[in-house]
C-alpha cells in the first residue's frame, strides 16, 4: 500500500512537474560546496555554512571562518543539521550536539558564554530572545518555563505570545508576561505523530507560521494564529529539507530532487525538478537549504555543487508549448543579425525578438544544421537563454528595463568593508583616534547588492574637508567595491558618510590628533612662555626707564644749579653794568648809532606783530634786504632775522621779570607766533625757560 502511495505521488508530481522559470548562477567558488544552512544578516550580509566553514558574504568579498578547532558548546538535545541564529549582532550556529557563537565585528568564532556552558539546547525566536533549555525546562533569563516530559524541537513568537513546537506534533501558546498557557493544538491526530516525529522548522509568514516536518513521512502545515486554526498543505514520502517564504507568500520548499512550490491562494503545488544556470547546465544534485533575502531573491544551497542565486527581476520567462512531443532531431537555433533568434520543429518557424516579440517569419525550406543538438541550450548575443524540452521552448531574456524595480527594494546601508591607514589594513576600532602622520586613510565600501550589482552607484563624502557629494559606480570596478581614498589629512575630527540609491547612510568617525607642538597643552605652554618673556621684557625695559629718569632728573637738578649760578652771576653784572643787548649803539658812531636806535624803534613799534619781517624792517627803513644785511652784519655780527629776535627776547625778558603776564600772554605780545617757539629762542639766548627765568626774577625781587 505505501509503495503504491509513494507511486501515485510521484505520478501527481510529474503531472504537476515543471521545468522551472527559475534561472541560478553560482554566487562564488569554494573547496567545500556541501551547503547546510542559510541566513541573511540585518546589514544585508549572508551567512553560509558548510560541512567545514561559515562563509560571510557581502556582495564583493567572502570571508572563510574554519569550524574547525574553533571553541564550542557540548549541546546534547540537539541531534540535527546546522541551523544558524541571529541576535544582538552575534550568529549562533547549531550542529550536532555542538553550539558556535560568531562575532560579526571581526569575523571570528568567540568562546560561547558561561551562561550557556551548561545548557542542553538552544533557540532564539522572532524578537530575537534567546532561550536555552537546562533541566526540563526553558527560560530566556527572565521567565522560566517547564516542558514537563515533552521534548521541544521548535520555538516561534509573535507579540506577547511564546509559541512551543513539540516533537509529538503539538504547540503550545503561552503568554510571555504570565507565562500561562492560553492555547494548545496539533496539525494532525496524535496517531499520526510517529509519521512526523523526527525534525520541525517553523517559518513566519504574515497571518501565521509555517511548520516543516519530517520523520516516516514529510509534511507542510500552517497555523493562523488569528483564526487558531491548522491546515495541512502537503505530504510526501521523501524527505523535505528547508522552507522559505518569498515577498509573495510563495512557499518554498527544498528536496533530494529540486524544489516544491505552493500558492498560498490557490494551495496549487508546483514541482521544479530541473533547475537551470545561466551557463544552461542542470543542477543534478540535493537542494540542501534555501533562503529569501531582503532583495526578493531565492539563495540556494545544495549538497556538493555549492551556493546559487535567482532573483525573478532578473529574467523575463517565456514559455512556447511545443506541439510535437518529442525533441529529438527536430530542433534547432539559429540566430539573424537583427538579433532574433528563430526555433523551428517539424518545418515550423518562430522568430523570438530580444525583447521577447514573437513572430512567424514563414520561412520555408529551413532544416536542423545539427551544431546544437536537441535539448541543449542556446545563448543569444543579447543574452538570453533558450531551453528546448518535452514540453516545449523555455526562453530567459535579461530583463534590463526592470533594474531599478529592485534597486530600492530590500536596499540595505553599505558596508564599510575595510579600512587601511598608511596602506596597513586596521579593525575599525583602530581607526578611531589616529595619530598626525597616519593621516593617509582609505576607505572599501561594498554594497550587499546581489540581483544587480553592476547598477549600485555610491554616494559618498567626507565631512570635515568636503563639503560635496561623489559619486561611484559600481560597474567601475570589478569587485563591484567603492575604493575612497584620502591623503594628508590635517589633525581634527572626520566622518566618512557613503550611502547607495534607496538606502540608509553609513558613516564612521575618526580623530587625527594633531602633532604634540600643536596641542591644547602645547599651546598653554608657549602661552606661559611667552607671557614670562613679555613679562621680564617690560621688566627690563621698566628697569632702564626708571634708571633714565633717575638719570635726567640727576642731570636735570645739575642743570638747574649751574643756571641758578649763572643767574646770580648775569644778575650781579647787570646791577653793575649796562647789558650791552640794552644798548646795541655803543661804541659805534653817530650816524651808526642813529641808524640802529631806529631800527631798534621799528621793531619795538611792531613788537606785537607776528609778521613783522625782515622784508618789512628793510621798507620801514628805506633800505634793500641786502643792504641791511649787510649793514647789520658788519654793525652788530646779527642777520636781520637774529636782530628782530633778540629785541622780541629782550621786551620778553623784560615783560616776564615784571610778572604780570603769563608765559602765553608774554609771547603774543612780544610777536611770537607761539609759546613754545619763544621758549626755545629763550633757552638758547638766557640758557633757561621762561617759566624759570619770571620764578627767578621774582625770588630776586
Amino acid at each position: 500500500m505505501k509503495r503504491f502511495m509513494a507511486i501515485l505521488i510521484a505520478i501527481l508530481f510529474i503531472i504537476r512537474a515543471s521545468g522551472g522559470e527559475m534561472l541560478f548562477r553560482p554566487v562564488f567558488p569554494t573547496d567545500d560546496s556541501r551547503i547546510r544552512s542559510l541566513i541573511q544578516l540585518p546589514d544585508g550580509r549572508m551567512a553560509v555554512a558548510t560541512v567545514s566553514e561559515i562563509y560571510l558574504i557581502d556582495g564583493s568579498n567572502t570571508t572563510a571562518i574554519p569550524l574547525a578547532d574553533s571553541p564550542s558548546a557540548h549541546l546534547p538535545s540537539y541531534d540535527g543539521f546546522h541551523h544558524f541564529y541571529y541576535a544582538d549582532s552575534l550568529l549562533w550556529l547549531k550542529t550536532n550536539r555542538e553550539l558556535r557563537c560568531i562575532s560579526l565585528d571581526n569575523c571570528r568564532i568567540i568562546s560561547v558564554p558561561d551562561s550557556l556552558q551548561s545548557a542542553t539546547d538552544l533557540y532564539i525566536d522572532h524578537s530575537e530572545r534567546l532561550w536555552r533549555i537546562k533541566d526540563r525546562s526553558i527560560t530566556d533569563g527572565n521567565e522560566i518555563i517547564s516542558l514537563g516530559s515533552k521534548k521541544l524541537q521548535d520555538i516561534a513568537s509573535e507579540g506577547d505570545s511564546l509559541y512551543l513546537f513539540f516533537s509529538d506534533g503539538s504547540m503550545q501558546c503561552r503568554q510571555l508576561s504570565s507565562g500561562r498557557i492560553i492555547s494548545e493544538s496539533a496539525p494532525y491526530a496524535p496517531q499520526d505523530s510517529a509519521l512526523f516525529s523526527r525534525t520541525s522548522l517553523v517559518v513566519k509568514a504574515p497571518e501565521g507560521f509555517y511548520q516543516l516536518r519530517n520523520g516516516t513521512k514529510a509534511a507542510l502545515f500552517f497555523y493562523n494564529t488569528s483564526a487558531k486554526t491548522w491546515k495541512k498543505l502537503l505530504e510526501t514520502d521523501f524527505v523535505l529539507n528547508t522552507l522559505s517564504i518569498s515577498d509573495s507568500g510563495e512557499a518554498i520548499i527544498s528536496c533530494p530532487q529540486g524544489l516544491i512550490s505552493i500558492d498560498p491562494t490557490t494551495a496549487e503545488t508546483t514541482y521544479h525538478p530541473l533547475l537551470r544556470t545561466r551557463t544552461g547546465s542542470l543542477l543534478a544534485t540535493e537542494v540542501s537549504t534555501i533562503t529569501h533575502d531582503s532583495s526578493g531573491g531565492l539563495w540556494l544551497g545544495t549538497l556538493k555543487r555549492g551556493l546559487f542565486y535567482y532573483h525573478p527581476d532578473a529574467y523575463r520567462y517565456i514559455f512556447i508549448p511545443a506541439t510535437y512531443k518529442s525533441p529529438e532531431s527536430s530542433t534547432f537555433f539559429t540566430e539573424n543579425q537583427d538579433g532574433s533568434v528563430l526555433l523551428a520543429e517539424n518545418g515550423k518557424i518562430i522568430a523570438v525578438k530580444p525583447d521577447g516579440t514573437q513572430t512567424t517569419p514563414g520561412h520555408a525550406g529551413l532544416y536542423p544544421n545539427g551544431e546544437y543538438a536537441s535539448g541543449a541550450a542556446f545563448v543569444s548575443t543579447s543574452g538570453s537563454l533558450f531551453f528546448r524540452e518535452n514540453d516545449g521552448y523555455h526562453i530567459f531574456i535579461p530583463a534590463e528595463g526592470l533594474i531599478h524595480a529592485i534597486t530600492d527594494k530590500g536596499r540595505h546601508a553599505p558596508l564599510i568593508a575595510a579600512i587601511s591607514v598608511n596602506g596597513e589594513p586596521l579593525a575599525p576600532a583602530d581607526c578611531r583616534i589616529l595619530p598626525y602622520d597616519r593621516n593617509f586613510v582609505a576607505f572599501d565600501c561594498v554594497a550587499p547588492s546581489y540581483a544587480f550589482p553592476d547598477s549600485t552607484v555610491y554616494t559618498y563624502r567626507l565631512d570635515g574637508i568636503e563639503n560635496e557629494w561623489h559619486t561611484f559606480r559600481a560597474s567601475q570596478s570589478p569587485s563591484h567595491k567603492l575604493t575612497a581614498t584620502y591623503t594628508s589629512l590635517p589633525p581634527g575630527s572626520y566622518t566618512f558618510i557613503v550611502k547607495t540609491q534607496g538606502s540608509p547612510e553609513t558613516s564612521f568617525a575618526f580623530h587625527i590628533k594633531p602633532p604634540w607642538w600643536q596641542t591644547t597643552a602645547a599651546y598653554l605652554s608657549f602661552a606661559i612662555v611667552a607671557i614670562m618673556l613679555i613679562a621680564a621684557a617690560v621688566a627690563i625695559y621698566i628697569s632702564y626707564i626708571r634708571r633714565k629718569m633717575e638719570r635726567r632728573l640727576r642731570e636735570e637738578h645739575l642743570l638747574e644749579r649751574i643756571r641758578d649760578l649763572i643767574a646770580q652771576c648775569n644778575a650781579y653784572e647787570l646791577e653793575r653794568q649796562p647789558d650791552p643787548a640794552d644798548s646795541p649803539e655803543a661804541g659805534l658812531n653817530g650816524a651808526d648809532a642813529e641808524f640802529i636806535a631806529r631800527a631798534v624803534e621799528m621793531v619795538e613799534r611792531n613788537l606785537n606783530t607776528p609778521a613783522y619781517s625782515v622784508e618789512q624792517l628793510s621798507r620801514d627803513l628805506c633800505m634793500e634786504r641786502t643792504g641791511l644785511y649787510r649793514k647789520l652784519t658788519v654793525l652788530l655780527d646779527r642777520s636781520p632775522s637774529l636782530f628782530i629776535r633778540d629785541i622780541r627776547l629782550r621786551c620778553a625778558a623784560r615783560l616776564l621779570a615784571e610778572g604780570k603776564l603769563s608765559v602765553a600772554e608774554v609771547a603774543e605780545a612780544t610777536g611770537f607766533s607761539s609759546s613754545s617757539y619763544m621758549s626755545k629762542c629763550f633757552v638758547e639766548t638766557f640758557g633757561c625757560r621762561p617759566s624759570e627765568y619770571a620764578a627767578k626774577s621774582a625770588k630776586s625781587t
